[in-house]
């Protein structure tokens, strides 16, 4: 029997699609957008059939399996859980909670998928890196200005008569914003990007691409405010009753003209003014959709300031068509009755950039004062708790060895801990140093509910289809090892009666004040309950004051000369043959997934380990299309293929990120593990890197390149 169910895609990026699957004898035949969703509208991007392609894959680990003298063994869940639930009561018998590390699924928007945070947070004080690397610099840049991250629908965008796409990436991370963009475009709106790399094929509808030079975004959003100040577009009664800072702010940017910051950023001071003049006066209302490559710098929150404060300064914030557009972390309150986040303040969180170092010195007899690790009761303290050796690890649906800067010093410290366990689809790069994998269960095999902070909707999915193989849902194998450890842990007895409840039960408490049930949901998504149309329209800003935050005064020349490093690094890096290293997201993948899929948008040579350099550059060098090349960075070398770009900027080197190693992925062994200056972001961007021809000789085994 020919059936249609509604579905959704798991994956934490923009879009969230809804889908309409189609189902033939229980097994899914087929997917195609949810034409009655205002997001998908019909249509879906390249990774939603890459989802059936991996659900159905023959490569997919589908029983648990055992590492033993070198090789994979299946074996039954009660072996495995028997082992994972041995190995956890060891280790807090033995060196307590801090000796366990977890590494959260963040890779999924499934509510479910947060069950092991409310595990593990019931240990009582285990270790576990602070939220994602990619975006903590910008939400905490926003919280710092507005009290928190909070970002209108996409729809507002159609209310919009100047749109900067700062760093965003549409037609590749973000193709269901498109049609908001071109109904605003049919009204009107001039749509700019500001980005070092061009936008793959918006030229029919994109007004203006502004090639940035990269890590100078902050330097241009001062420019423009030194315009707007100088030319008096500002809007000085919104900052008398509603914004604090404006004296020291301008002041600090009164020397930051056109003229001056233009050789920094690579543009025309007339272009600088132009955008200045369209963003506060000729384009109103204004807004910004900031990308996340703005977020990969080590002055990435100090950027996000700045841009916060064009706003500011010209009073288009709380109004309609004019806004922030970066992220919307209401989305978090609905997984906050299952999380159980009230038990996590004893928790040990070390910042990623910082884990490699941490699981490494903690294997030799460590002085609390050397500890980086606090809980966040502590910190408020100024305290640590005992710094013990990490004795477990346990990676639910993630991947860092592939998407961690400095990926083989954290493979180092992985291989030092004794017992690690995986859960995952398929052998990632972190599956492969595991000791244990558990099959992780699909989108289309468990139910659960969705949301982004992202996106404005929320989505219920039942289970379309019964878990392939010994495939069993995730919460299953945190139920059982909360009853097994209930008599041997206080906080997992304490919480017995929530790990007997049933999926739809957690379910519904998450949307216990919501105006919609399940049974809505399952009919159609319904808008996110917390979602504010217009942000901060009373004026009322989420401060101690009250009042929105200008960056201030004192960080403005630290962002400025942060942006004028770039530039000395940069013609420095012509003498030295030095590159900065940018990435790109590949079509049809998200980070780390997906590459292990045949796929016919493959790059030429198939593998996707390819590097491009601006093609007269690449020539001065003694570079060739095709060739080999070396890129050496402090932190190891690895191997590409050359490709040659004319819009690819001087002095920068643009390659896709999240290959897996098993097909010659690297980007990340040469990668720098620094940090953000704000919140606890890595600082991918950051890293310089030498590029060679590759000699034929060197060919011949490339194990010492790659390293």
């Amino acid at each position: 029997m020919k059936q249609k169910a509604l579905a959704t895609c798991p994956l934490r990026c923009y879009d969230l699609c809804s889908f309409q699957v189609h189902v033939e004898e229980e097994k899914i035949t087929a997917i195609e957008g949810n034409p009655q969703h205002m997001v998908t509208k019909g249509f879906l991007c390249s990774r939603a059939q890459a989802l059936l392609q991996r659900h159905n894959s023959m490569d997919r680990i589908t029983t648990p399996l055992l590492r033993k003298q070198g090789h994979w063994l299946k074996i039954s869940w009660e072996e495995a859980l028997s082992s994972l639930a041995e190995a956890l009561e060891k280790a807090l018998g033995r060196s307590g909670p801090p000796s366990i590390l977890h590494i959260p699924n963040n890779a999924s928007t499934g509510l479910l998928k947060k069950l092991d945070q409310r595990f593990f947070n019931s240990l009582g004080g285990i270790t576990r890196p602070y939220d994602s690397p990619s975006y903590s610099a910008g939400v905490e840049a926003q919280k710092a200005d507005f009290g928190l991250a909070v970002a209108p629908p996409w729809s507002d965008l159609v209310r919009a008569r100047t749109i900067l796409l700062w760093g965003r990436h549409v037609t590749t991370t973000n193709i269901h914003l498109l049609p908001y963009l071109l109904e605003a475009k049919e009204k009107g709106a001039k749509i700019i990007s500001i980005n070092p790399l061009p936008l793959a094929g918006a030229s029919e509808w994109l007004d203006q691409h502004i090639a940035i030079q990269p890590g100078t975004d902050g330097l241009l959003a001062l420019g423009m405010a030194q315009v707007i100040l100088q030319e008096r577009w500002w809007d000085s009664d919104f900052i008398a009753q509603h914004v604090e800072g404006f004296s020291s702010y301008a002041q600090a940017i009164v020397a930051l003209t056109p003229e001056k910051i233009a050789p920094i950023v690579g543009l025309e001071a007339s272009t600088i003014r132009q955008l200045a003049r369209q963003y506060a006066r000729n384009g109103r209302p204004s807004a910004i959709v900031i990308g996340a490559g703005l977020q990969k710098y080590g002055h990435s929150g100090l950027t996000i300031r700045a841009l916060n404060a064009l706003a500011l300064l010209t009073g288009q914030i709380g109004v309609p068509g004019g806004a922030i557009h970066l992220a919307n972390l209401s989305a978090h309150r609905f997984a906050q009755a299952l999380t159980g986040e009230e038990k996590a303040t004893r928790n040990q969180y070390v910042h990623w950039a910082d884990l490699a170092h941490e699981i490494l010195a903690r294997k030799r007899p460590i002085r609390d004062s050397e500890s980086n690790l606090q809980s966040l009761q502590d910190r408020s303290r100024g305290t640590t708790e005992r710094a013990v050796p990490i004795e477990v690890a346990v990676i639910t649906g993630a991947n860092p060895i592939s998407q961690m800067a400095q990926s083989m010093h954290l493979a180092e410290a992985f291989h030092s801990i004794p017992f690690k366990v995986v859960i995952d689809y398929h052998l990632t790069d972190t599956a492969q140093l595991a000791d244990l994998i558990l099959p992780a269960s699909t989108a289309f095999e468990t139910e659960d509910l969705y949301l982004s902070p992202w996106n404005d909707y929320i989505h219920y999915q039942k289970a379309i289809e019964k878990p392939r193989g010994k495939v069993r849902p995730e919460y299953q194998i945190w139920q059982e090892l909360a009853r097994r450890l209930q008599q041997q842990v206080p906080g997992l007895q304490e919480d017995q009666a929530f790990w007997e409840k049933d999926p739809q039960s957690w379910l519904q408490a998450t949307i216990e004040q919501a105006p919609f049930t399940l049974a809505d949901l399952e009919v159609a998504p319904r808008a996110n309950p917390h979602l504010q149309v217009v942000p901060f329209q009373d004026k009322n800003f989420a401060t101690s004051s009250g009042k929105a935050n200008l960056l201030p005064g004192d960080k403005i020349p630290l962002l400025a000369q942060a942006c004028e490093n770039i530039k000395k690094e940069r013609s420095e890096e012509k003498r030295q043959k030095h590159f900065r290293l940018i990435t790109l997201h590949s079509q049809g993948r998200q980070n780390s997934q997906f590459w292990e899929l045949a796929w016919e948008e493959d790059p030429a040579d198939g593998s996707g380990n390819e590097i491009w350099l601006e093609k007269e550059e690449a020539k001065a060098e003694g570079l060739r299309p095709g060739d080999k090349v070396v890129v050496e960075t402090e932190q190891g070398t690895h191997i590409f293929t050359l490709r040659v770009d004319e819009q690819v900027p001087q002095g920068t080197a643009v390659l896709y990120q999240g290959l897996p190693s098993q097909i010659g992925g690297g980007i990340n062994k040469v990668t720098a593990a620094q940090k953000t200056d704000l919140g606890h972001g890595v600082a991918y961007y950051q890293t310089l890197g030498q590029i060679r021809k590759v000699a034929l000789a060197e060919l011949i085994s490339t194990d010492g390149l790659n390293r």
